[in-house]
C-alpha cells in the first residue's frame, strides 16, 4: 500500500506538467503517460488472491475492463495474470497451456486410421514445419540433431521442399539466462577471440551513472570492474583429472552392491549396462511429504525401475582443495599441489605472484570456444560391452554418447512465458506422464548445487553457520536462540588482532624519522617503538590490570612509573578532568539571578535554589543594570559632541561628563527613574530615566541609546583590566569566541561587528562582577552623582554586607518614614533594544539581486562555509526533465559554489513551480546542470523559460 501512495504521490506532482512521469530516464518517450526504464529492475503487477473467475472481489471500486492482475489463489483458479472484460476474469494463456492437446493423443493403438493420425500428429508435433501441418495452429518449436561436433536446428522449406538445418548459437541460449551482465571478446591480431572482459552489473550501472554521456556500447575494457577472463583449455586439459578424481560412490544392483572410486568408474559401469538410460522427471520429495522434486534418474536392469542420481554428492565427491583467489584484479588458480606443499593462500599478503599460482586465463570462455573445445585433443577410454573404447577429442566422446543412449533431453525455440511475442532456446525433457516436453530450470539446478552459508549476528557477536550445519537443521535466525547453538562458529576479529600481536610487531615495514643525529629508518613496527620507548622522556603507559573494584575483572588503564617505589601506579584520569574544571553557575531566584562561585560550591553551599528560603551568605547577586553603572567612569570620558540651547546661548559639550555636570550644576538633582507609558506601544509600561525641564515644567526622557551610540568608535573594541592602581595596562583585543561547551547558564555575552569584517566579544558577566567586586571609585562617583539630586542612589540599600550595592529609589512613606527600594531594569527593555539594533545590522548587512547572475551573501554558515544566493534562469524542452544549465560566471576564489544546497524555479509571474530537483552537478565551480525530479524519478514541466534561485555554500570559511 505504500508503494502505491508513493506512486500516486509522484504522479500527483506533477499533475500541472503535462502529466507525465519518468522513472528511471529523464526524457520519457512523448506518448506515454508513464515510462520506466530500468537495467536490473522489473515491474511487479499487485498480487491478489481471486476467488471465481465471474467475481470482481477481492478488488474494491469500479470494474473497469483492462484491469490487470495476478491472481496468488491456485487452489480456485491457476495461478498467472489475469485482466477484468466482459465481467469475468480472463487469463493471459502461454503456449504450456495449448501443448496439452497432445495430452489427449492417447497409447493404445486400435484404430488405424486414427491411430496413423495420431502419429502424423505427434510427427507434426515434433517437427512442425512439415508439410501437413496446419498452418492455423503452427507449433514454433523445431528438432535439434547432433552432426560433426555440433548441434542444429531442422526445419522443412516449404520453397525448396527441403529439410533445412541451422547451427545452434549457444552464446544467444546462455545470455537467454543472463541478467544485465554481458561478455566482451578480446581479439588478437589475427581476428582470433583470446579472451573475455566479464562487465558486472554493478560495473555497468556505475558506468552509466558516471556520465550521461555513457553507455553500454561505449563501455571501455579497462571501466572500473570490469574483470578479465581466460581459459587455457581448463574443460579439456582437466578432463582426465575430472576423471581420475577420487570419490566413493556406492549403489545397489542384482550383483549386490558395487562400490566406486572414481567418477570415470561410475561412467564406465553406467555406459555398459545403461544404453543412454538417463532421463529428467518429476518424483515425490523424499525429504518432503507431499512435495514433488525434478530430477535425473537412471534405467536400472537389474530392478527394472529408475533410480535418482545424485548429482550434488558427484560433485561434492570430485572436488579436491584447490581454490582461486583475486591479485591486482587478476584470477589465480591454486592447485591442491600448492597447497600441499604450504604455499600461501591469502593474497593479501603476496608482495609479488608466488610459484605455483596459476593465472586463470579464459579463452573466449567456455561458450565462444565451444569447437576448439570438441576438437580438442584428449585421451578417453572407456569400458563398453564391445571392449575398451578409446576417444582423442570431447567431440568423438560427445558423438559416441549421443549415438548409444537414448537420453529424452532436446534443445529448441518457444515462446517466452515471460515476454509475450517473444522467442527463447531452452532445454526440455520428454515427460511420458502427459505426453508432452517440459522445460528444465536451469537456474534452479544450479541455485540448488550452491553453498547456503552465512553470518549472523546474536548478542552483539558474529557467527558463522556453515552449510553443514544448515543442512542438519540448524537454526539460521538469531531471534530464536537462547543461547549459542552448538555448531555456530564465533568469529572474533578482536582477538585475531591481539594474538597476531607478535606477527605485527615483527611485519616488515620501512618508517623513517629526522632526530637531531639525522635520519632513522625502522624495518620493523617494533624497531620502532623501542627506539620511542628508549628516547623519549615520557613515563606513561596504557595496559590492562585487575579491576580493584570488580573482583575477577579487567580494566585498561594510564599507568605512570614511580621511581620511588619502582612500581607502575594508575592516574586518576576522572580526578584530573574533574580537578581542572570549574564548578562555578549562576541560578535564579526570585526573579533574580545570582552567581555562586567555586569558592561557594566547595564550601558546601546549597546550589538548588528550590531549596533556599533566603539568599544564602556567598551568593552574589548577578544585577546588569549595576554593570552599566559601574562602567560609568568611560562612559563619562568618552569623547562626543552634545550641543544644546540653552537662555545663555548654545553650548556644546566634548563628553557625556560635561554634560552631565552641567545639568547637575543648573539643575538640582532633576534625573529620575520612572515607569510611564510607553509611546511605541500602547497600553504598555516601560521604566525610563527623565529629567526636569523648568521651562516646560515637566519631565521629558532622556534617550540613553542615543547618548551611549554617540559614544561608539566604529573601529574595534579593546579591553584592559586596572590590576594596580596608578598603572594603566595595556588594551588587548577581544576577539576570542566564547566556547559553547564552557558557557554557564545566566552568562551574558555580547558580540560586536567591527570594520572589516572583524568580530569583538565582551563577557558582560564577567567584567560586571569584576567591576562590582574590584572598583570602589565607580562606586563612589555614581554615588556623588546621584547625592547632587534626584531619587535614583547606588550604594547598600539593606545595612546588610552581604548583599551586593544595587540602584534603589528612597521613597517617603505617608507617616515620613522613608524606604529604600532597589531598582529592577525590566527584560522588556533589553529585548527592545536587542531586537532594534538586530534590525539595524541586518539592513546594513543586506543586498538586493536583480541581474541573472547576481549572488548575495545570506548571512547563514552552512559547515564553516558562507551561503550564498543566486539568480538565474533555464529552459525546459517540451517532454523532458532536463534543465539547461545555470551559470554563474563572475564567481571568482572563495565566492565559488562548493555545494548547491537548493534550487527553486519560477514561472513568469514569480511564483515557485517546483523545489524538487535531482541529479545536480557543479562544474567549475561557477556552472550548476540538474533534472527536475526525486533521486530517479523525474517530471516533465511545461515546456519555456523559468527563473532559478540557486542556494549554495561557498567556499569562503567563516573563521571561528
Amino acid at each position: 500500500m505504500k508503494k502505491i501512495t508513493l506512486l500516486a504521490a509522484v504522479l500527483g506532482a506533477s499533475y500541472f506538467a503535462n502529466a507525465q512521469v519518468g522513472i528511471g530516464i529523464p526524457t520519457p518517450v512523448s506518448s506515454t503517460q508513464l515510462d520506466v526504464t530500468a537495467n536490473d529492475k522489473g515491474i511487479l503487477i499487485p498480487r491478489v488472491p481471486l476467488t471465481a473467475i465471474n467475481e470482481f472481489k477481492p478488488i474494491v471500486g469500479t470494474q473497469t475492463e483492462s484491469l490487470l492482475v495476478y491472481n496468488s489463489n491456485g487452489a480456485d483458479i491457476p495461478t498467472g495474470f489475469y485482466y477484468w472484460v466482459d465481467s469475468k476474469w480472463n487469463r493471459i494463456v502461454g503456449k504450456a497451456e495449448l501443448d496439452q492437446v497432445i495430452e489427449n493423443l492417447g497409447d493404445n493403438i486400435t484404430n488405424l486410421e486414427a491411430d496413423v493420425k495420431n502419429i502424423q500428429t505427434v510427427i507434426n508435433y515434433i517437427l512442425p514445419s512439415n508439410p501437413s501441418n496446419d498452418a492455423t495452429t503452427p507449433e514454433t518449436h523445431t528438432t535439434v540433431v547432433y552432426k560433426d561436433g555440433k548441434f542444429y536446428t531442422v526445419t522443412y522449406d516449404a520453397t525448396t521442399q527441403t529439410y533445412t538445418t541451422q547451427e545452434i548459437n549457444f552464446e544467444d541460449m546462455v545470455n537467454g539466462f543472463e541478467t544485465k551482465t554481458f561478455m566482451k571478446e578480446v581479439l588478437n591480431a589475427e581476428g582470433k577471440v583470446i579472451g573475455m572482459i566479464y562487465f558486472s552489473e554493478q560495473t555497468i550501472i556505475d558506468w552509466l551513472a558516471a556520465d550521461p554521456a555513457n553507455t553500454i556500447a561505449n563501455i571501455p575494457n579497462n571501466a572500473p570492474g570490469a574483470m578479465p577472463i581466460k581459459v587455457k583449455d581448463i574443460v579439456v586439459n582437466n578432463i582426465q583429472e575430472i576423471l581420475e578424481s577420487p570419490t566413493n560412490i556406492t549403489i545397489t544392483t542384482v550383483e549386490g552392491d558395487r562400490t566406486f572410486t572414481t567418477v570415470e568408474e561410475y561412467l564406465q559401469y553406467i555406459t555398459q549396462f545403461s544404453n543412454g538410460n538417463v532421463i529428467y522427471t518429476e518424483i515425490a520429495d523424499p525429504a518432503n511429504a507431499g512435495q514433488t522434486i525434478w530430477v535425473f534418474q537412471y534405467w536400472d536392469e537389474a530392478t527394472n525401475t529408475y533410480k535418482t542420481i545424485d548429482i550434488q554428492g558427484l560433485v561434492e565427491a570430485a572436488e579436491t582443495n584447490t581454490t582461486i583467489v583475486t591479485y591486482n584484479n587478476k584470477q589465480y588458480y591454486l592447485s591442491e599441489a600448492y597447497i600441499k606443499a604450504g604455499g600461501e593462500t591469502n593474497p593479501a599478503n603476496w608482495t609479488a605472484v608466488p610459484a605455483g599460482a596459476i593465472h586463470v586465463d579464459v579463452v573466449g570462455g567456455v561458450i565462444n570456444n565451444i569447437q576448439e573445445i570438441l576438437e580438442s585433443p584428449t585421451n578417453i577410454t572407456i569400458t563398453t560391452t564391445e571392449g575398451d573404447k578409446t576417444f582423442t577429442t570431447v567431440e568423438e566422446y560427445l558423438q559416441y554418447i549421443s549415438q548409444y543412449s537414448d537420453g529424452n533431453v532436446v534443445y529448441r525455440e518457444i515462446d517466452d512465458p515471460a515476454n509475450a511475442g517473444q522467442k527463447i532456446w531452452v532445454f526440455q525433457y520428454w515427460d511420458e506422464a502427459t505426453n508432452t516436453y517440459k522445460t528444465i530450470d536451469i537456474q534452479g539446478l544450479v541455485e540448488a548445487a550452491e553453498t547456503n552459508t552465512t553470518i549472523v549476528v546474536y548478542n552483539n557477536k558474529q557467527y558463522y553457520l556453515s552449510e553443514a550445519y544448515i543442512k542438519a537443521g540448524g537454526e539460521t535466525d538469531p531471534a530464536n536462540w537462547t543461547a549459542v547453538p552448538a555448531g555456530a562458529i564465533h568469529v572474533d576479529v578482536v582477538g585475531g588482532v591481539i594474538n597476531n600481536i607478535q606477527e605485527i610487531l615483527e611485519s616488515p615495514t620501512n618508517i623513517t624519522i629526522t632526530t637531531t643525529e639525522g635520519d632513522k629508518t625502522f624495518t620493523t613496527v617494533e624497531e620502532y617503538l623501542q627506539y620511542i620507548s628508549q628516547y623519549s622522556d615520557g613515563n606513561v603507559v596504557y595496559r590492562e590490570i585487575d579491576d580493584p573494584a570488580n573482583a575477577g575483572q579487567k580494566i585498561w588503564v594510564f599507568q605512570y612509573w614511580d621511581e620511588a617505589t619502582n612500581t607502575y601506579k594508575t592516574i586518576d584520569i576522572q580526578g584530573l578532568v574533574e580537578a581542572a574544571e570549574t564548578n562555578t553557575t549562576i541560578v535564579t531566584y526570585n526573579n533574580k539571578q545570582y552567581y555562586l562561585s567555586e569558592a561557594y560550591i566547595k564550601a558546601g553551599g546549597e546550589t538548588d535554589p528550590a531549596n533556599w528560603t533566603a539568599v544564602p551568605a556567598g551568593a552574589i547577586h548577578v544585577d546588569v543594570v549595576g554593570g552599566v553603572i559601574n562602567n560609568i567612569q568611560e562612559i563619562l570620558e568618552s569623547p562626543t559632541n552634545i550641543t544644546i540651547t540653552t537662555t545663555e546661548g548654545d553650548k556644546t559639550f566634548t563628553t557625556v561628563e560635561e554634560y552631565l555636570q552641567y545639568i547637575s550644576q543648573y539643575s538640582d538633582g532633576n534625573v529620575v527613574y520612572r515607569e510611564i507609558d510607553d509611546p511605541a506601544n500602547a497600553g504598555q509600561k516601560i521604566w525610563v530615566f527623565q529629567y526636569w525641564d523648568e521651562a516646560s515644567e515637566s519631565y521629558k526622557t532622556i534617550d540613553i541609546k542615543d547618548l551611549v551610540a554617540q559614544t561608539e568608535t566604529k573601529t574595534q573594541i579593546k579591553r584592559a583590566e586596572v590590576s594596580v592602581d596608578g598603572t594603566l595596562p595595556a588594551f588587548g583585543e577581544v576577539r576570542t569566541a566564547p566556547i559553547a561547551g564552557d558557557v554557564k547558564k545566566g552568562e551574558i555575552f555580547y558580540e560586536y561587528n567591527a570594520e572589516g569584517d572583524q568580530k569583538d566579544y565582551i563577557n558582560m558577566t564577567e567584567d560586571i562582577l569584576n567591576s562590582i567586586n574590584n572598583n570602589e571609585e565607580i562606586k563612589n562617583a555614581i554615588t556623588n552623582v546621584l547625592n547632587q539630586g534626584g531619587n535614583v542612589y547606588f550604594g547598600d540599600h539593606d545595612n546588610d554586607d552581604n548583599t551586593p550595592a544595587v540602584f534603589y529609589q528612597v521613597i517617603t512613606k505617608l507617616d515620613g518614614t522613608k524606604e529604600n527600594k532597589e531598582i529592577e531594569l525590566p527584560a522588556s527593555f533589553l529585548v527592545n533594544l536587542i531586537n532594534k539594533y538586530k534590525d539595524i545590522v541586518k539592513q546594513a548587512l543586506g543586498d538586493t539581486i536583480i541581474n541573472e547572475g547576481d549572488t548575495v551573501f545570506t548571512g547563514n554558515v552552512y559547515n564553516g562555509y558562507k551561503v550564498y544566493l543566486g539568480k538565474g534562469a533555464t529552459t525546459i524542452q517540451v517532454y523532458s526533465a532536463v534543465a539547461t544549465p545555470v551559470s554563474f560566471a563572475s564567481l571568482a576564489g572563495d565566492k565559488q559554489i562548493r555545494q548547491v544546497l537548493g534550487i527553486k524555479l519560477l514561472n513568469a509571474t514569480g511564483h515557485i513551480v517546483t523545489e524538487s530537483t535531482t541529479d545536480v552537478i557543479v562544474e567549475t565551480g561557477t556552472t550548476v546542470k540538474f533534472n527536475i525530479g526525486v533521486g530517479n524519478q523525474y517530471m516533465m514541466l511545461p515546456a519555456g523559460a523559468y527563473e532559478v534561485v540557486v542556494e549554495y555554500a561557498s567556499n569562503e570559511q567563516v573563521q571561528p
